[in-house]
């Protein structure tokens, strides 16, 4: 549960993770209005994968423009990477790389959703990444503060 104190004498940090998209945007939003138990997060981190389609990009400015405005924050960017870039070398070198949600026609003709590891890969891991940079902390070094990750995700993205 989020909160503003867990009585365990550990410093918390409350990341959330931006995504752009329609979940993320909200819970930004209803964050910094404090509506969750008045905790603020102390970063709001949109991981670029590299191949949104321009409508995101355009909206998290967009978004990014306004929380400066209204509530002196800032989106903080990252990124693990260009999906399109390794998808395109995948293919081009017959490679492996993470799953990507990709819609299939299975045996019995219905369409079904192969498994997916790119949100994994593009954006969990790099904004993992990007918290122990702003913490401090170099690769392999244990974060001594309880981290805790936001994520506006949809149910098919668990």
């Amino acid at each position: 549960m989020i909160k503003q104190d867990y009585n365990d004498g550990k410093k918390h940090i409350h990341v959330l993770s931006f995504g752009a998209g329609t979940q993320s945007t909200a819970m930004l939003l209803m964050a910094l209005e404090g509506e969750f138990n008045g905790v603020i997060p102390d970063y709001i981190i949109f991981s670029d994968t590299g191949g949104e389609p321009e409508s995101i990009y355009e909206w998290a400015e967009k978004i990014n423009d306004h929380i400066k405005a209204k509530y002196g924050r800032k989106i903080l960017y990252t990124n693990g990477g260009s999906i399109r870039n390794d998808l395109i070398n995948a293919a081009d070198n017959d490679e492996r790389m993470a799953s990507l949600p990709f819609f299939v026609k299975k045996d019995d003709g219905e369409l079904g959703m192969i498994m997916r590891q790119c949100t994994d890969q593009y954006k969990i891991q790099p904004v993992k990444k990007k918290v122990r940079e702003l913490l401090g902390y170099s690769k392999g070094q244990r974060v001594g503060e309880v981290v805790h990750m936001w994520k506006g995700i949809s149910t098919d993205e668990i």
